[in-house]
């Protein structure tokens, strides 16, 4: 998703878009993200939720969310 404005960087609309994805990912199913390894997107999963960083490479990062049971 967009996140820049101007120079600045506005993660709002990430954080939203991973929020809804978290909510519609059916039981056991996972979440992979790419994003650029500086943004904290991590941070955006609650605690509990297994998020594991699976590569890390040219400024970008894969992620793999796995959310908890009971969500």
């Amino acid at each position: 998703p967009p996140f820049h404005v101007g120079a600045g960087v506005r993660l709002g609309v990430g954080r939203r878009f991973l929020a809804a994805a978290r909510r519609r990912v059916a039981p056991g199913g996972e979440i992979w993200l790419v994003a650029n390894a500086a943004l904290p997107y991590e941070a955006a999963f609650p605690a509990g939720d297994e998020v594991a960083e699976m590569v890390r490479e040219r400024g970008f990062k894969v992620l793999r969310v796995r959310p908890r049971s009971g969500r």
